[in-house]
């Protein structure tokens, strides 16, 4: 698929926080991916560029899922991954893969937009956590190929 970097960041916003909804009820439900990622852009009306960005990173999370939870579990290390709070470990899940698999979204913008979906849709503290688990895997991943 082509980049999709000329999206305004708002629709980015939006499309991110649909991937936030479509990956908390995939890993609610466990049902087909595909199935639930359509379910949800159909409900909330997603299309255009902000729905091929929004497939992109909701395809990108799920297929690289072993990876992107085995790096959280390491950024924890004073935490098991079960005691992450699920809308947590999902905005940590989108946030990696914008990271690692998603070259055209700068990792500022990256890790940026996970700390403002974390602000809306789980607590204070929680952005701070998912700040501090994202500047881990930055520096972990990211800055070394730099």
């Amino acid at each position: 698929m082509a980049p999709t970097k000329g999206i305004p960041g708002r629709k980015r916003h939006r499309a991110r926080v649909i991937v936030l909804s479509a990956l908390y009820a995939y890993y609610s439900t466990g049902r087909d991916p595909q199935e639930v990622f359509s379910s949800v852009c159909k409900k909330e009306k997603l299309a255009g560029e902000a729905a091929i960005f929004a497939e992109r990173l909701f395809t990108a999370t799920v297929t690289h899922a072993a990876e992107i939870d085995r790096l959280i579990g390491k950024a924890t290390a004073n935490w098991t991954f079960e005691r992450i709070a699920f809308v947590d470990k999902n905005i940590l899940r989108l946030g990696i893969t914008e990271l690692l698999y998603l070259p055209d979204t700068p990792p500022k913008a990256a890790i940026n937009e996970a700390i403002e979906l974390a602000r809306e849709y789980s607590s204070e503290q929680s952005s701070k956590f998912v700040n501090g688990i994202l500047d881990a895997v930055y520096h972990e991943t990211l800055s070394k190929r730099e």
